[in-house]
């Protein structure tokens, strides 16, 4: 895949409805990648666990011209510590070139402190060092509108707040909005830039337990 390829993609669903379970399923198809755990749930076992972000560091400079994947679990609770720590993540993913980064939870992340200027220099110019971000959110809001706005793939779950949705509107149609709120677990509306206003609902494999 050529860096022109490279896309950014948005996940967006309730808790509960399986997005978690998407955005693993995308992360694990990359050779070189980074997941920002946010809350620290147990869900991501794909990769490298790192709790202490020296040593996340440490790692990196060893092997980021090598095949990695590094999951980021910020245990310390301080959420402006960890928007600090992601963007020098994401620093080292523009640096570094040819990564995935995937960030859960971005509206608890972002909604009270200021998004990034690295993170918002990947959304604008990461696909040149071919650097994709998987985006992971509750809420449709929170993280500002750059990251939506240049995404070219989205996948969106069960969803029932109103005014998330009517930000969805825009994306997937008026028909598209009125069916998030009957989607099933596991269920989603699946978008593209290719096909604007339009959408296609669709079920991946229930996870072996």
């Amino acid at each position: 895949m050529s860096n022109a390829d490279k896309i950014h993609r948005v996940i967006f669903g309730t808790t509960g409805c399986g997005k978690t379970e998407k955005a693993k399923r995308i992360i694990e198809t990359y050779e070189r990648s980074i997941t920002v755990n946010t809350l620290c749930e147990d869900d991501f076992n794909h990769g490298i666990q790192f709790d202490n972000f020296e040593e996340l560091k440490k790692f990196w400079l060893k092997t980021y011209r090598n095949k990695f994947r590094i999951i980021y679990n910020p245990e310390h609770g301080d959420e402006e510590k960890t928007c600090s720590e992601v963007e020098e993540l994401c620093g080292f993913a523009y640096l570094c070139g040819n990564v995935a980064l995937l960030v859960e939870e971005m509206n608890v992340l972002f909604e009270t402190k200021r998004v990034p200027a690295t993170f918002n220099k990947l959304i604008l110019a990461g696909r040149k060092r071919g650097v994709e971000i998987i985006g992971v959110a509750q809420c449709t809001t929170g993280f500002g509108p750059k990251f939506r706005s240049q995404c070219k793939e989205a996948y969106i779950f069960h969803i029932h707040e109103e005014t998330y949705i009517d930000v969805l509107q825009n994306l997937i149609g008026r028909d598209g909005a009125k069916k998030l709120p009957l989607l099933e677990d596991y269920q989603y509306l699946y978008w593209t830039i290719d096909n604007p206003g339009t959408y296609e609902i669709k079920k991946d494999t229930l996870p072996v337990m």
